[in-house]
Order: C-alpha cells, then sequence, then structure tokens
C-alpha cells in the first residue's frame, strides 16, 4: 500500500510507525500551511496541529510539530523585512499555536527566537532620535512574553534612557511623560534604582540652584 495516496488523516494516524520519510513530508505539508504572514493559514496550520496531537503518540507529535514550527519561526524572525515593531501576525501565530506546543518549545521559541531581535531593535534604538515611543511597540509583546521574558530587554531601554537623559534637566517636564509608562511595567528595583540614579540628582540640583525662597511670597513648586 502506498501511503502517500492515503488521506491526510489516516496519514497522521500511522505515521508513529513508519519512518522518517513520512514524517519529512508532513513536516513539509505543515510548514507550508504555518504561513506566519497570513491570519488564515495560521489558523489552519493551528487545526493540523490539533488532529495530530489526537491521532498520535506524545513523542512523534513532539518531533513533528518542532520540526515544522521551530525552523519556520526562526526564518520569519531572521527575515530582514519583518518589523518587531508591527508584530501582531507574529503574535496572533504564536497564541495560535502555543498551547499546542510544549513548555520547553514555547521557551526555546522566545529565549532564541524572539528576544534577540527585541533586543537587537532596542541595541539600534535612540531615544533622542526616533519619534516613535518605544513602549508603543514594545508593550505588544507583553500579553504574549510576559513581564519576565521583557526584563532583560526593559534593563536595555532603562539604559538608553539613562544614556540620553545627561542632559537633561529638571525644567524639562517631557521625561515624566517619557517614563510614566514605565513604572508599572519595570521590576520595582530596577525602576527605583534608575530613578535615584538618573532622576533624582538632577532635581536636587535644580532645587539647590533655581529655586527661590522669598517668605513674603507663597512658594509655588509647580515647575518641580
Amino acid at each position: 500500500e502506498n501511503i502517500f495516496k492515503l488521506s491526510p488523516d489516516e496519514k497522521y494516524r500511522r505515521l508513529s510507525g513508519i519512518d522518517n520519510a513520512i514524517l519529512i513530508t508532513s513536516v513539509s505539508r505543515l510548514t507550508q500551511s504555518l504561513k506566519l504572514d497570513s491570519p488564515g493559514a495560521m489558523q489552519s496550520g493551528a487545526e493540523s496541529l490539533r488532529r495530530l496531537r489526537a491521532a498520535l503518540p506524545e513523542n512523534e507529535y513532539l518531533r513533528l510539530a518542532v520540526a515544522a514550527v521551530l525552523p519556520n519561526l526562526r526564518r520569519h524572525v531572521a527575515n530582514a523585512f519583518w518589523n518587531c515593531r508591527e508584530p501582531d501576525h507574529l503574535i496572533g501565530a504564536l497564541e495560535a499555536v502555543g498551547d499546542l506546543l510544549p513548555s520547553e518549545v514555547s521557551k526555546v521559541i522566545i529565549g532564541e527566537v524572539i528576544l534577540p531581535r527585541l533586543e537587537r531593535e532596542i541595541d539600534e534604538w535612540s531615544p533622542r532620535s526616533d519619534p516613535v515611543p518605544v513602549h508603543s511597540w514594545l508593550f505588544l509583546w507583553l500579553p504574549v512574553l510576559g513581564k519576565g521574558w521583557l526584563e532583560p530587554v526593559f534593563d536595555k531601554v532603562l539604559r538608553k534612557f539613562a544614556e540620553a537623559m545627561k542632559t537633561w534637566t529638571a525644567a524639562d517636564a517631557s521625561a515624566t511623560k517619557l517614563l510614566s509608562p514605565w513604572k508599572e511595567v519595570c521590576e520595582e528595583e530596577a525602576f527605583e534604582k534608575f530613578t535615584k540614579r538618573v532622576i533624582v540628582p538632577k532635581l536636587l540640583d535644580a532645587m539647590e540652584h533655581t529655586l527661590r525662597v522669598d517668605p513674603a511670597q507663597e512658594l509655588d513648586l509647580r515647575p518641580m
């Protein structure tokens, strides 16, 4: 019997007892359906994974799923045309297959595929020259990756802010708008260290050199 002529469902059911040639064929079919830039195709690919999971022993399913998903994600993220500032398609893809992959595979996807690309984007980003607030696109990843995975990226952002704010003065209130979105997402200790190192000295300097106290007039602290 030629197994290549079997229906997809029958092929799935028999994968556990056949050789790697059929596994490769099935991986190729799955990879073609897992088009990360096409939500409809991605949902179809995710449905194929669900059927596989129900039909195969766990170890065979994991072999096929990992072989189909990981290389596809790596190619997509490595593509020079993929913009991690516009991640809707990839986030949708991760959400579609997230519950179909073991946690170990999800960790590889995040730690070895996505995070390095985000960190590289932050390395090339300049808070002084980029008109787009970095949180407007980086925070889009929070629902998928969570704060824990993103902490190293947030630390890089704070270091960039610190460097950019060396010439900042307390009279420039734009810093509050720049930093306020980060207070709730950064690790509390890291954000406190940042403010003590970067913000507080500037405020103390402003109070010492620019704040004038006249006992005959009401003290106006609004600038501070």
